[in-house]
Protein backbone atom coordinates (compact mmCIF):
# COMPACT_ATOMS: atom_id res chain seq x y z
CA UNK A 1 0.00 0.00 0.00
CA UNK A 2 3.06 2.26 0.67
CA UNK A 3 4.90 2.13 -2.79
CA UNK A 4 7.06 4.69 -3.76
CA UNK A 5 9.38 4.72 -6.88
CA UNK A 6 12.41 3.30 -4.82
CA UNK A 7 10.06 0.10 -4.03
CA UNK A 8 8.69 -0.57 -7.75
CA UNK A 9 12.53 -0.08 -8.79
CA UNK A 10 12.99 -3.23 -6.58
CA UNK A 11 9.36 -4.27 -7.42
CA UNK A 12 10.24 -4.23 -11.11
CA UNK A 13 14.12 -5.70 -11.67
CA UNK A 14 12.87 -8.55 -8.74
CA UNK A 15 10.30 -9.52 -11.16
CA UNK A 16 12.34 -8.64 -14.41
CA UNK A 17 14.99 -11.81 -13.06
CA UNK A 18 11.70 -13.96 -12.32
CA UNK A 19 9.79 -13.82 -15.05
CA UNK A 20 12.69 -13.04 -17.72
CA UNK A 21 15.15 -15.58 -16.69
CA UNK A 22 13.04 -18.72 -17.80
CA UNK A 23 12.10 -16.65 -21.17
CA UNK A 24 15.28 -16.22 -22.00
CA UNK A 25 16.72 -19.68 -20.98
CA UNK A 26 13.83 -20.68 -22.88
CA UNK A 27 14.74 -19.14 -26.05
CA UNK A 28 18.55 -19.94 -25.32
CA UNK A 29 17.95 -23.57 -25.36
CA UNK A 30 15.40 -23.41 -28.63
CA UNK A 31 17.88 -25.03 -31.08
CA UNK A 32 19.05 -27.73 -28.46
CA UNK A 33 16.92 -30.65 -28.58
CA UNK A 34 17.92 -32.86 -25.61
CA UNK A 35 17.21 -29.75 -23.22
CA UNK A 36 14.04 -27.31 -24.90
CA UNK A 37 11.37 -30.35 -24.18
CA UNK A 38 12.56 -30.81 -20.46
CA UNK A 39 12.59 -26.97 -19.92
CA UNK A 40 9.29 -26.12 -21.48
CA UNK A 41 8.19 -29.08 -19.15
CA UNK A 42 9.70 -27.44 -16.02
CA UNK A 43 8.08 -24.33 -16.74
CA UNK A 44 4.50 -25.38 -17.34
CA UNK A 45 4.80 -27.76 -14.06
CA UNK A 46 6.50 -24.87 -11.89
CA UNK A 47 3.61 -22.24 -13.05
CA UNK A 48 0.69 -24.42 -12.90
CA UNK A 49 2.01 -25.79 -8.89
CA UNK A 50 2.80 -22.32 -7.90
CA UNK A 51 -0.79 -20.95 -9.37
CA UNK A 52 -2.72 -23.97 -8.05
CA UNK A 53 -1.17 -23.61 -4.51
CA UNK A 54 -2.01 -19.77 -4.39
CA UNK A 55 -5.19 -20.65 -5.58
CA UNK A 56 -5.86 -22.93 -3.12
CA UNK A 57 -4.19 -21.02 -0.01
CA UNK A 58 -6.75 -18.08 -1.09
CA UNK A 59 -9.79 -20.19 -0.88
CA UNK A 60 -8.52 -21.67 2.18
CA UNK A 61 -7.54 -18.63 3.71
CA UNK A 62 -10.32 -16.08 2.29
CA UNK A 63 -13.12 -18.43 1.60
CA UNK A 64 -15.74 -15.58 0.97
CA UNK A 65 -13.02 -13.60 -0.62
CA UNK A 66 -11.21 -15.97 -3.05
CA UNK A 67 -13.66 -15.42 -5.51
CA UNK A 68 -11.89 -11.61 -5.54
CA UNK A 69 -8.36 -11.81 -4.68
CA UNK A 70 -7.54 -14.77 -7.32
CA UNK A 71 -8.92 -12.74 -10.40
CA UNK A 72 -7.37 -9.15 -8.55
CA UNK A 73 -3.69 -11.21 -7.88
CA UNK A 74 -3.21 -12.64 -11.03
CA UNK A 75 -5.50 -10.65 -13.65
CA UNK A 76 -3.59 -8.53 -15.86
CA UNK A 77 -0.13 -9.18 -16.13
CA UNK A 78 -0.79 -13.50 -16.57
CA UNK A 79 -2.48 -12.89 -19.56
CA UNK A 80 0.28 -10.97 -21.00
CA UNK A 81 2.57 -14.02 -20.02
CA UNK A 82 0.40 -16.50 -21.15
CA UNK A 83 0.91 -15.17 -24.64
CA UNK A 84 4.32 -14.48 -24.15
CA UNK A 85 5.39 -18.03 -22.69
CA UNK A 86 2.25 -20.12 -24.63
CA UNK A 87 3.49 -18.62 -27.94
CA UNK A 88 7.63 -19.25 -27.22
CA UNK A 89 6.54 -22.82 -26.44
CA UNK A 90 4.48 -23.32 -29.60
CA UNK A 91 6.94 -21.56 -32.48
CA UNK A 92 9.85 -23.89 -30.41
CA UNK A 93 8.16 -27.17 -30.42
CA UNK A 94 7.24 -26.56 -33.77
CA UNK A 95 10.47 -26.65 -35.27
CA UNK A 96 9.96 -23.69 -37.11
CA UNK A 97 13.07 -21.02 -37.71
CA UNK A 98 11.80 -18.54 -40.04
CA UNK A 99 11.57 -14.72 -38.38
CA UNK A 100 12.65 -16.01 -35.39
CA UNK A 101 14.48 -12.57 -34.17
CA UNK A 102 11.07 -10.69 -35.07
CA UNK A 103 9.48 -13.07 -32.88
CA UNK A 104 11.75 -12.57 -30.03
CA UNK A 105 11.80 -9.37 -29.93
CA UNK A 106 7.50 -9.16 -30.52
CA UNK A 107 7.09 -11.58 -27.38
CA UNK A 108 10.22 -9.82 -25.48
CA UNK A 109 8.25 -6.74 -25.56
CA UNK A 110 5.21 -8.55 -24.52
CA UNK A 111 6.54 -9.96 -21.54
CA UNK A 112 8.03 -6.53 -20.71
CA UNK A 113 4.74 -4.93 -20.73
CA UNK A 114 3.56 -7.90 -18.29
CA UNK A 115 6.46 -7.00 -16.18
CA UNK A 116 5.19 -3.49 -16.19
CA UNK A 117 1.54 -4.16 -15.55
CA UNK A 118 2.47 -6.70 -12.34
CA UNK A 119 4.89 -4.10 -10.97
CA UNK A 120 2.38 -0.89 -11.83
CA UNK A 121 -0.72 -2.13 -12.44
CA UNK A 122 -1.27 -5.16 -10.14
CA UNK A 123 -0.66 -3.90 -6.75
CA UNK A 124 -3.06 -1.02 -7.07
CA UNK A 125 -5.58 -3.49 -8.40
CA UNK A 126 -4.83 -5.52 -5.27
CA UNK A 127 -4.81 -3.08 -3.06
CA UNK A 128 -8.46 -1.95 -4.03
CA UNK A 129 -9.70 -5.29 -3.56
CA UNK A 130 -8.14 -5.72 -0.43
CA UNK A 131 -9.61 -1.99 0.57
CA UNK A 132 -12.83 -3.32 -0.81
CA UNK A 133 -12.73 -6.30 2.43
CA UNK A 134 -12.27 -4.42 5.05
Amino acid sequence: LYMGVGENCVLFVKIMVKRGMPFFLLWMLSDNRKFRLPLIAGICIYEGFILGFVCCFFVYAYAGFAIKLIPAYYFPHYLLYTVAYGLSMLYITSGLSKRKGILIIILSGILMAGILTETLVNPELLARVLRSLV
